[in-house]
């Protein structure tokens, strides 16, 4: 009898040969998904290359813990990376899908049991945020708590517990985008060594675990444009699904990369198309798409 996938987990790459420290940290975390590879037999593990640097390609190949790889001749942006995973989970009969980039580092050697036993239970969520979070000190990962202004008044509430410096990397809006409405949590659960929480929470891309048929539900099947505005659209119709977020107290995996020109590919794609920060992106052609996705699935030749 032929096993059940129970996760499907896309990785994502682009990098060049003259981004030295981004290489790094690809590498970096490229290595930690050994570890998420081992922990249980029914899953799924794959990378979709977006035309990086040949030596780039030739360490992507030397992974020998990947069960598919590709590596298209252009950069589709995470458009074709968000559709590919839809398509090839919806292939193998994937419960849940997990889109990852190559910054995220793990850090946790046993967490999909737990995560899976949550997620089987608490039926109202459309996905599980795995990314370093920690329910006891949200404040941290707010990206709108001006840390010096309230720092005094936070220590009265946490009985003088160490602050700390902000985590940016892993921040977010403590609200949902869409709606406005503060965030109503529910909670905790513990699934063997790990505690859950749930929310109504907007989506966030990065890094999550989600249904399988949810993800398919809240992607652009029509010409889009990548990164924020894609993430945008997802917010929306993940919004329209009327389902909570469920979050994993002190997550699993973490960015590496900061917000600056060496280490974020994001700023790199701005930069290289001579755009700021702020500009539009080209609209990505889903015919387009559809037709590299094709050829990766054997579809087309």
């Amino acid at each position: 009898m032929t096993l059940k996938t129970k996760i499907c987990i896309g990785l994502l790459t682009h990098c060049r040969d003259e981004d030295s420290k981004r290489f790094e940290i690809l590498k970096k975390s490229v290595d930690t998904l050994s570890i998420v590879k081992k922990q249980r037999d029914d899953i799924f593990l794959y990378v979709w290359d977006n035309n990086s640097s040949e030596s780039v390609k030739e360490y992507l190949k030397s992974k020998s813990f990947f069960d598919f790889r590709y590596f298209s001749k252009k950069n589709l942006y995470d458009i074709v990376a968000v559709h590919f995973l839809a398509e090839k989970a919806k292939q193998i009969n994937a419960e849940y899908v997990c889109h990852l980039e190559d910054d995220f580092y793990f850090y946790d050697e046993d967490f999909l049991d737990s995560c899976f036993k949550f997620l089987d239970t608490n039926l109202d969520c459309g996905y599980l945020r795995i990314l370093r979070y920690e329910y006891d000190k949200k404040y941290l990962y707010d990206k709108f708590w001006k840390q010096k202004e309230e720092k005094e008044e936070r220590e009265c509430f946490i009985n003088f517990l160490y602050v700390g410096d902000k985590d940016n990397a892993n921040g977010q809006r403590h609200f949902n985008t869409i709606t406005s409405d503060e965030l109503i949590w529910e909670g905790p659960e513990i699934f063997g060594k790990h505690k859950f929480y749930k929310n109504n929470w907007h989506w966030h891309n990065y890094a999550n675990i989600c249904r399988t048929d949810v993800f398919d539900k809240i992607i652009p099947k029509k010409n889009y444009r990548p990164l924020q505005k894609l993430e945008g659209y997802m917010m929306k119709k993940y919004n329209s699904l009327d389902l909570k977020v469920g979050v994993l107290d002190k997550g699993v995996t973490t960015h590496l990369g900061n917000f600056n020109e060496d280490e974020s590919q994001r700023i790199k794609v701005f930069k290289d198309l001579g755009l700021k920060l702020n500009a539009k992106l080209p609209i990505i052609s889903f015919e387009e798409v559809e037709e590299e996705i094709n050829i990766a699935l054997g579809k087309k030749t």
